[in-house]
């Protein structure tokens, strides 16, 4: 990685900018050179003060390895390893920051934005179904590389992007900003500890999985021309690969016990013989749009059906055979996922992604407890305002007083105070957003930011 600045490094033979120690090494560092590289694996994390004219690194601080403070480091020690992965030149802007200087908002506000638009690209780039969903139709002969090697490196994006995204700055900027920064950052950092606990080993279950999302495809693009249905064609032939590479990562959680419920997975085969009998992926070929010519047309059909009979029912039948035969049988026979490696660490990050707070199981259920109390002490004083001594009298009328029926806008002051019509799945989402508002207040940790609620609301 190019940088302009010196950093904690990774010293011997094969050197390294240690990323995670960014932050810890901003205030105390000049800049003084330049590396190309970055490679992953550190036998030495040192902080250093740099001597520019003699091009030598003295330790600081040593958080790994067998350096001493003082040693000295010479710069031609420095190479790059061999198995380094070259990433995108830090923002050029941030230089007068390390030299003590300052940037100012706009500046970094253009280079975070510039590094969201540079996330997203590289999100649509290694997930074409993705780009797909979203109406950008760049990638549309292509379907992701789903291999464990595809994984690794994807986590290495995702880590160099969340080292530059946290060295920006935040103070001063607009609050949108300064949310769509910690989003980001959470996203990033939760993307991190779901493949350091190798969660990407268990991509199937009885709901969803590669095999179901395949099975999309017909209705994922709008096939309006030829390009399109070209490209449907080439995706077709892709299919066998994928199926072959969310194999190898099943081996790969066979390997290491990561398996999910033994008698969910056996449902799997029967889903791929269902898709199998459907076979949604010639539905393409029963409505051609009016521009497509008809030996167009015909090519097409052949071309789809010889993909289907040729690569993707052969490659579902074999997906499904692996199912049955050899991983379903693995499947863990207990439901919790604290059965799992690491089912403590597991069970945690489980419930900061669901809940996005870091309290535990049961802070969160006491917390539950707490609002139904709430909840039901607000009710109490509702029900003793309209004349009834307690819920449960109140909760009877309900059903035949015709004054709170669905249909009278007597059952909501919402409505009625902004003149809106009855609607009762909107008004649902709404109360939801306020009666929830002081849960997430009372449950948000100090270092990660909620969605602005009452924003949205109003904006709704």
């Amino acid at each position: 990685m190019r940088m302009n600045f010196s950093t904690s490094l990774r010293v011997g033979l094969l050197p390294i900018v240690a990323l995670s120690f960014l932050h810890l090494t901003l205030a105390a560092i000049r800049p003084s050179f330049s590396l190309d590289y970055c490679s992953w694996h550190a036998n030495d994390i040192v902080l250093v003060e740099v001597t520019p004219r003699q091009c030598v690194f003295r330790v600081l601080e040593s958080w790994k390895g067998d350096l001493e403070a003082g040693s000295p480091v010479a710069l031609p020690e420095l190479q790059p390893a061999t198995d380094a992965m070259e990433i995108a030149a830090y923002p050029e802007e941030f230089a007068e920051t390390l030299r003590g200087g300052q940037v100012t908002v706009d500046e970094r506000l253009a280079a975070q934005n510039a590094l969201f638009d540079e996330q997203y690209e590289s999100d649509l780039r290694e997930f074409p179904e993705k780009a797909t969903d979203l109406g950008d139709y760049r990638y549309n002969d292509r379907l992701a590389d789903y291999s464990v090697a595809a994984i690794v490196r994807r986590e290495k994006i995702n880590e160099a992007f969340l080292a530059r995204l946290e060295a920006i700055p935040t103070a001063g900027l607009p609050d949108q900003d300064q949310l769509s920064h910690d989003l980001l950052v959470r996203g990033l950092k939760q993307r991190i500890a779901d493949f350091e606990l190798k969660e990407y080993e268990m991509p199937i279950n009885q709901f969803n999985g590669v095999h179901t999302g395949l099975a999309d495809l017909p209705n994922s693009v709008p096939l309006d021309s030829l390009k399109h249905y070209d490209d449907y064609v080439a995706r077709l032939h892709q299919i066998p690969r994928v199926l072959l590479q969310t194999t190898e990562v099943l081996r790969a959680g066979m390997k290491d016990n990561l398996m999910p419920v033994r008698f969910l997975l056996e449902k799997i085969p029967a889903q791929c013989q269902g898709i199998i009998d459907a076979n949604p992926f010639l539905e393409p070929t029963n409505t051609y749009p009016a521009t497509i010519s008809v030996p167009d047309q015909k090519r097409l059909t052949q071309q789809i059906t010889d993909a289907i009979v040729g690569d993707v029912i052969p490659a579902y039948k074999a997906f499904a055979v692996f199912i049955r035969t050899e991983y379903a049988p693995q499947g863990r026979a207990t439901l919790s996922v604290m059965s799992l490696p690491h089912g403590e660490k597991r069970y945690q990050n489980d419930i900061s992604k669901q809940t996005n707070t870091h309290m535990s199981a049961d802070e969160i259920h006491e917390l539950g407890l707490r609002e139904m109390d709430r909840i039901q002490d607000e009710m109490l004083v509702i029900a003793k305002k309209e004349g009834f001594a307690d819920l449960a009298s109140f909760r009877a009328s309900l059903k035949t007083n015709p004054r709170w029926s669905p249909g009278s806008l007597n059952c909501s002051p919402y409505c009625r105070n902004r003149g809106l019509r009855w609607n009762p799945y909107r008004l649902f989402g709404q109360l939801l957003r306020l009666i929830m508002w002081p849960v997430l207040q009372t449950a948000r940790v100090p270092d990660e930011s909620w969605l602005p609620l009452p924003t949205s609301l109003n904006a709704r």
